[in-house]
């Protein structure tokens, strides 16, 4: 039907799957197989018959790549989310640009730089969406590469 969803849990659960899905599909098989086509593709089309042993001793050394997404988001990503950077600044800027004559101004959206008064909706699909991407990946890598499991979990 063309209703839409019913309830806005509904659709954080829709947008939840979508976005796990899309950071599994694109960020972990996408990159880890074709980093690992990729370094071993003179060897590839040097043996094709060897295509499936070659990318099971390339893809262990994918790893690094992953490490570096979980570290990144983990300390810039999550830093920034609780020093509250962004809605800092826009809060900076809505009191120097917006209208401050009564307190209902002060606290009212205005030019779509919210007040710190109004804190922002928790945005639980993007970030549920990239746990999932780091559990995903700390199960893959826990046995081959177990530096990652103290970053992943």
């Amino acid at each position: 039907t063309f209703e839409g969803h019913i309830a806005a849990s509904a659709l954080e659960a829709s947008l939840f799957k979508k976005m796990a899905a899309f950071q599994i599909i694109q960020t972990f098989f996408v990159s880890a197989i074709s980093g690992g086509i990729w370094a071993e593709l003179s060897n590839i089309l040097r043996s094709p018959e060897e295509v499936i042993n070659l990318l099971a001793r390339s893809l262990p050394a994918q790893s690094t790549y992953f490490i570096q997404i979980i570290l990144v988001d983990t300390f810039v990503g999550l830093s920034t989310e609780l020093l509250r950077v962004l809605p800092l600044g826009m809060a900076a800027a809505r009191r120097c640009i917006g209208p401050n004559l009564t307190p209902k101004e002060r606290n009212s959206v205005f030019m779509f730089l919210h007040p710190l008064s109004d804190p922002w909706e928790f945005q639980g699909a993007e970030i549920f969406g990239q746990a999932v991407l780091f559990f995903v990946t700390l199960f893959v890598y826990a046995t081959t590469a177990p530096i990652m499991c103290p970053g992943g979990l």
